[in-house]
């Protein structure tokens, strides 16, 4: 918390301006442990609020194409590994797409 209304999350981690004012999330190796995910949990329940518009067209987007079906779905930590501007050398080509297709 910077302050009673504010709250600021390290992204990616190393950003020395916020070093010790935000959750220390891993983002090398290492999965935030559990009591980490939760209070994170509790962070973003009580702050983050999409916008109206936002909402509406996930309603929408729910409603015509997922309403009524089984949905899986699989969330790919890391997304941006594959991002010509990463410049982190651990993080380049880190992420291989294909190689989770046979685990889905």
């Amino acid at each position: 918390m910077i302050d009673e209304n504010v709250f600021v999350s390290a992204n990616i981690g190393d950003h020395p301006a916020l070093t010790g004012r935000t959750l220390n999330i891993p983002y090398l190796w290492n999965d935030p442990g559990a009591e980490l995910r939760s209070y994170a949990a509790s962070v973003i329940e009580g702050y983050v609020r999409p916008r109206k518009y936002l909402q509406h067209k996930v309603d929408q987007f729910y409603a015509s194409e997922l309403q009524g079906h089984v949905v899986i779905g699989v969330h790919l930590r890391g997304t941006h590994a594959v991002s010509p501007e990463e410049t982190r050398a651990h993080r380049q080509a880190s992420l291989i797409l294909p190689n989770y297709l046979p685990m889905v």
